[in-house]
């Protein structure tokens, strides 16, 4: 992991959606250093559990889900 990419959307987003996301992004982070892998199974809920967030994948950000298509690759690539 080079970094943590998060959806120009979400600048203008709530900080509640803001910080969530990137407390998934951070999840992912932490799974990859610890186990070498990114997905969205047991180990990135256990990330997510430290974190003290709930294991979930969606928001209903509406900036991000009208996205340009290279937008929303970055969006599958932050499982979103």
């Amino acid at each position: 992991i080079e970094g943590i990419r998060l959806h120009p959307g979400l600048l203008g987003a709530e900080r509640k959606d803001f910080i969530e996301t990137f407390l998934h992004e951070l999840a992912h982070a932490m799974q990859f250093y610890k186990y070498g892998v990114i997905d969205h199974q047991g180990t990135w809920w256990e990330m997510m559990h430290q974190l003290g967030q709930r294991p979930v994948r969606t928001h209903s950000i509406a900036a991000c889900k009208g996205a340009s298509p290279k937008a929303k690759r970055t969006l599958d690539d932050m499982g979103l």
